[in-house]
Formats: structure tokens, C-alpha cells, sequence
């Protein structure tokens, strides 16, 4: 897995071992999306991690070996 980040953090693209694109963490900045800022292309949470985790999850990321023993 390998985070790509673009324009200082608003779109994160998450790639799998294979450099695939898995998908991508935004943040919007519109006024209707003020208290749940990111997306992780199909709902809305209200903190980075939350967005990026519903993303692993929902596609199935292998994590594993990418943080080091």
C-alpha cells in the first residue's frame, strides 16, 4: 500500500501492493460539508482517519508489512 499526497493534503490516493489506485480521500471545503469534511468517494466522516479507514475496509487493502515490524 503507498498514500500519494496532492495539494497539501486536500486528495490523498491510496494504491494497493500491485500500484493500483484503490480510491482517494478528499476533503471538501464547500459550507454544507463543514462538520464531516472527508470523503471517501461514496459518504462523508468528520476526521481524515475515518474516511481513510471506511476506504481500506470497504476495498479490501492488504495493510500489512507497510508500517514497519
Amino acid at each position: 500500500m503507498r498514500l500519494n499526497i496532492i495539494c497539501g493534503g486536500l486528495i490523498t490516493e491510496v494504491f494497493n501492493e500491485h500500484e493500483e489506485k484503490v480510491g482517494s480521500v478528499s476533503m471538501s471545503k464547500e459550507r454544507r460539508h463543514q462538520h464531516k469534511p472527508f470523503s471517501d468517494g461514496k459518504e462523508f466522516h468528520e476526521t481524515f482517519n475515518d474516511a481513510l479507514l471506511a476506504l481500506l475496509k470497504r476495498k479490501r487493502v492488504n495493510i500489512r508489512g507497510v508500517f514497519g515490524r
